[in-house]
């Protein structure tokens, strides 16, 4: 039996890399909202956005190259980093398609104003060319 899949694990730093150029069809990545450790001066903080700028920057560019040409890239991150991982993703080229937000009912439970949504941001490799007719990307129904 031919197997159609391969798990990848590693350090997407060191990994993508090693690719070859269009490999992936769809890339869905959630980073670390690195803004949960706060920011100091320290040069080396993973709190501070033009670090995580400049960091998400690299792997935007390996995340395009690695991409087939009309691939997706669907990336998670709340609306603190969103900005950053915007600016850097399309420096590379990206096309935005969606912005998807995702609600998570459980931290609305309380009652307090908390952060109960992320944000799927959503972008394709040019050209685009949609492989289905337009309508509805997710069956809300079977999320729950």
């Amino acid at each position: 039996m031919k197997n159609f899949y391969n798990i990848i694990q590693g350090d997407c730093l060191e990994v993508l890399p090693t690719l070859e150029d269009s490999f992936f069809d769809f890339i869905v990545t959630d980073p670390p909202f690195l803004a949960v450790f706060g920011t100091t001066a320290d040069k080396n903080d993973i709190g501070n956005y033009s670090i995580i700028e400049g960091w998400f920057s690299s792997i935007a560019k390996e995340f395009y190259r690695v991409l087939k040409p009309s691939g997706k890239l669907m990336l998670f991150c709340d609306w603190r980093s969103y900005p950053s991982f915007w600016r850097s993703i399309m420096k590379h080229n990206f096309e935005q398609r969606n912005l998807v937000v995702w609600i998570n009912d459980a931290a609305r439970k309380y009652n307090l104003f908390r952060f109960c949504h992320q944000f799927i941001f959503v972008a394709t490799k040019p050209p685009f060319t949609p492989s289905a007719p337009p309508g509805h990307t997710f069956d809300y129904h079977k999320t729950k």
